[in-house]
């Protein structure tokens, strides 16, 4: 796990989000990715922890945060196809003060890789 913009953004790898959706409950998990639907193709665990997570355009963040998020300091994770648009919903949260986000590095990509069977 690794962090950007001064420790208010933090990294993480489909292993570390794999540990937080087991282990803690009650981060918010929000889904930047064009697609709405998931590819068939994506192995059940890869699904099972998207599922967890809800869609939102990146236009909508501000709205979105303001409403579910209690408190500045609540934990969100934020998922995109690659990484890249999570990233920028990060930078746009650490602006408005939001201390603890983290970004799925590699994004769904990088999760149905995790995930996908030994050959």
């Amino acid at each position: 796990m690794k962090f950007f913009n001064q420790g208010e953004i933090w990294e993480i790898g489909p292993f570390q989000l794999e540990n937080l959706l087991m282990n803690e409950g009650n981060f918010l998990y929000l889904n930047l990715s064009k697609n709405v639907s998931f590819d068939s193709n994506l192995e059940k665990e890869a699904l099972a922890l998207l599922s967890t997570s809800k869609y939102i355009k990146l236009e909508d963040l501000e709205k979105v945060v303001s409403n579910e998020l209690p408190y500045l300091e609540h934990p969100v994770v934020l998922v995109c196809e690659k990484g890249q648009r999570s990233r920028q919903a990060a930078r746009r949260l650490a602006k408005l003060k939001y201390t603890n986000v983290y970004v799925l590095s590699g994004g769904i990509k990088a999760l149905t890789e995790y995930f996908a069977p030994s050959k």
